[in-house]
């Protein structure tokens, strides 16, 4: 009797053990540094944290909190993390890049009007390190959306970025004026710390919106099917500067499309070329290209 209930409970540990074994474990975060250029705790979707952060010249002028996306199609639209997608495969490093793949998950795919699996997403992200005098260290983001299906799929991707100019702590006072074709995003205690964001199609992007937190992740956040950005362009501050871009797209069946963003500080505080002036550039754009399924 004594052997059968021991032998009971050591298969019951087993069986318990092995269900253990298939639970979702926690979400993997890495930090990289290249040349000035580091990034705390990158996950599998994004900067999507508040401990997360990408930072420029050691976060003295410039830091990007946030930067994730959103899927929408003509039935809904959903925010690319945890709760919507499933992690193929979670962000790992080799060298200057971290990757990892995401996979389209039932309750989004239901709100989406698709299938769990319909739409795998692949996250590229690269620090750039510019060894010349002028130090363009920079980042890149490229964010690839397959089809696993026999028919295409109309998509529409939304990036966002939440940026906080003058370091971490100094959130709201940043001042957006319109410059021809370009946001230039200054730090109200510090004119020099500088930002420029491309409007609309100068990125390639579809439509754009701009404005102080949290207007524009709002307008993400409770968005339904999907619809275009305002391509609003009033200057405003003191506040957060948030912006999107929104990238229509058609992935073909069986392939894949592209949206690939990059990031720059141009050039360095202590440069000769522009001393006392941290600048980044933004530009996004999107292409289509064909990539087997895995």
């Amino acid at each position: 009797m004594g052997s059968r209930i021991e032998s009971g409970i050591r298969s019951g540990l087993l069986s318990l053990a092995f269900a253990a074994s298939l639970l979702p474990g926690p979400a993997r975060a890495l930090n990289m540094v290249v040349g000035d250029v580091t990034v705390t705790d990158l996950t599998s979707y994004g900067f999507t944290r508040f401990t997360s952060a990408l930072t420029f010249d050691g976060g003295a002028t410039d830091q990007v909190y946030e930067m994730f996306g959103y899927l929408g199609t003509s039935a809904g639209t959903v925010r690319i993390d945890a709760s919507n997608f499933a992690e193929v495969s979670a962000i790992s490093r080799a060298g200057n890049t971290a990757q990892s793949t995401l996979s389209l998950s039932a309750p989004a795919a239901a709100a989406l009007g698709l299938s769990a699996g319909d739409i795998l997403v692949d996250y590229a992200f690269a620090l750039l390190d510019d060894t010349t005098p002028v130090d363009e260290d920079g980042f890149s983001w490229d964010v690839t959306l397959r089809n696993t299906t026999g028919a295409d799929i109309a998509v529409t991707l939304y990036t966002y970025l939440d940026l906080d100019l003058g370091g971490a702590t100094d959130w709201n006072d940043d001042l957006a004026t319109i410059d021809l074709q370009r946001a230039v995003v200054t730090d109200a205690d510090d004119p020099s710390a500088l930002f420029v964001w491309n409007l609309g199609v100068v990125g390639g992007a579809d439509h754009f919106e701009l404005g102080s937190y949290p207007g524009v992740q709002n307008t993400l956040d409770t968005m339904g099917p999907a619809a275009n950005l305002s391509d609003a362009v009033t200057s405003f501050g003191p506040g957060d500067f948030t912006a999107a871009y929104q990238f229509d797209q058609l992935v073909p069946a069986g392939g894949a499309t592209t949206i690939v963003s990059s990031t720059n500080a141009v050039p360095e505080p202590n440069s000769a070329v522009l001393t006392g002036i941290g600048l980044i550039g933004l530009t996004l754009y999107g292409r289509r290209r064909k990539l087997p399924l895995s």
